[in-house]
């Protein structure tokens, strides 16, 4: 498949050099899934391809030296998988999922060229976590019950 805007994201990014450059391009891949899932919502290639791009993502910042950004990766696709079903949503959690991997850009660009360090402190990626959680959850609890859990039942 070739990459257009509607399923950029199924395609590998290209193997760049440097430090940052494949981490950056697993960067633009996921960004290219979340723009898949805001025209399709719950779309299932599209929910793999994260997912699959994310774990790349944590293996390439981790092989690059990107401890931080790995660790955080990590923690993201954790957030996502402990959500039954993370893919229909409205938007909250994407835009929420969006700014996650904003930072780790961010952070990439900052790191040390050569040792991969970045002498930050976690601050914005605790809160990002916590808000990403946080929408996963409100967006859970707004899901209709079933029936059967109105019913009364004796004790």
């Amino acid at each position: 498949m070739h990459a257009t805007p509607a399923n950029a994201c199924f395609t590998a990014p290209a193997a760049a050099g440097g430090l940052g450059l494949p981490v950056l391009g697993w960067l633009t891949q996921l960004h290219d899934c979340l723009d898949h899932l805001a025209l399709l919502n719950g779309d299932d290639e599209a929910a793999s391809a994260l997912r699959y791009a994310l774990v790349r993502l944590h293996a390439t910042a981790q092989a690059s030296g990107l401890a931080g950004v790995a660790q955080f990766a990590a923690a993201v696709a954790l957030a996502l998988a402990a959500s039954p079903s993370p893919w229909h949503q409205d938007g909250n959690s994407r835009g929420v999922l969006r700014q996650c991997l904003d930072l780790m850009a961010w952070q990439v660009e900052l790191a040390d060229p050569t040792t991969g360090e970045l002498n930050l402190d976690q601050q914005e990626q605790q809160q990002l976590l916590t808000e990403l959680r946080d929408t996963l959850a409100g967006r859970q609890l707004n899901l209709p019950l079933p029936g059967w859990a109105f019913e009364r039942r004796a004790v």
